[in-house]
């Protein structure tokens, strides 16, 4: 690629990125991964700490602290994991269900704003075109959790998300 065409793109990805991360954090009430936090726990009903680190790319002490924050707002709540009874699950309570609805809406809302320019068929080539870069760009079942950290499962559920297709199966443990 020539480098000015690189150089625009990578301009409008960090755009994108920062728009983006402005507006979840702002409807989350918090700065960084706590609107991800959010959003994985609305898509992942009783995920495990170690999982939702990961997921989350931090450390399982920030992990555990993100959770906290959850827990003592009153939009997360720990519980025994079913199926095994030494690790903790955690669930977002009806509050914090409504708080991820509000930090999706957010997002979309950011999303519609950095297309305002394009016309209805660039955004579907545009789509086109970033679903193939992300297929191309996942390496593997964590990776795409990770990049589909902040996706609404709704407009795009697991069973038919290409990143998710592109990841693969999903390990058989926690």
């Amino acid at each position: 690629m020539d480098e000015r065409p690189a150089n625009i793109l990578g301009a409008w990805l960090l755009l994108a990125a920062d728009s983006l991360g402005a507006a979840t954090e702002q409807a989350a009430g918090h700065r960084g991964a706590l609107a991800a936090t959010l959003v994985v726990l609305r898509q992942e009903p009783g995920i495990g700490i170690d999982r939702l680190g990961a997921t989350l790319q931090v450390s399982q002490p920030a992990a555990v602290r993100l959770v906290n924050q959850l827990v003592e707002a009153g939009l997360a709540r720990r519980g025994a994991d079913g199926a095994d009874g030494r690790r903790t699950s955690v669930r977002l309570t009806a509050a914090g269900t409504r708080a991820a609805g509000a930090v999706l809406r957010s997002r979309q809302r950011a999303i519609e704003d950095l297309l305002s320019g394009l016309s209805p068929a660039e955004r579907d080539q545009l789509a086109r075109l970033a679903e193939k870069a992300c297929v191309a760009g996942v390496g593997g079942w964590l990776h795409a959790q990770q990049v589909c950290r902040l996706c609404d499962t709704v407009s795009c559920p697991p069973a038919s998300c290409p990143v998710d297709a592109a990841g693969g199966p999903a390990p058989s443990t926690p």
